[in-house]
């Protein structure tokens, strides 16, 4: 099966559960059209206005899954 990646960036508060709801919708998301999860990476950066923070998903499907 390929491999593709997933990314989206959020910017918001270091308190905000915002962003672990969205991952878990976008990994629900991924696994309910036939995604195998095979990594994520969260990187964050300290910006003046918030917290930014970059999300990369690795997954396995047949093809490319758009959310």
């Amino acid at each position: 099966m390929p491999t593709y990646v997933y990314l989206y960036e959020d910017l918001g508060n270091i308190r905000d559960t915002h962003t672990t709801q969205e991952l878990n919708t976008k990994l629900y998301g991924l696994q309910e059209h036939g995604a195998k999860i095979r990594d994520v990476k969260i990187s964050t950066v300290d910006k003046p206005v918030g917290v930014l923070r970059s999300i990369l998903i690795i997954y396995e499907a047949d093809r490319v899954i758009e959310l």
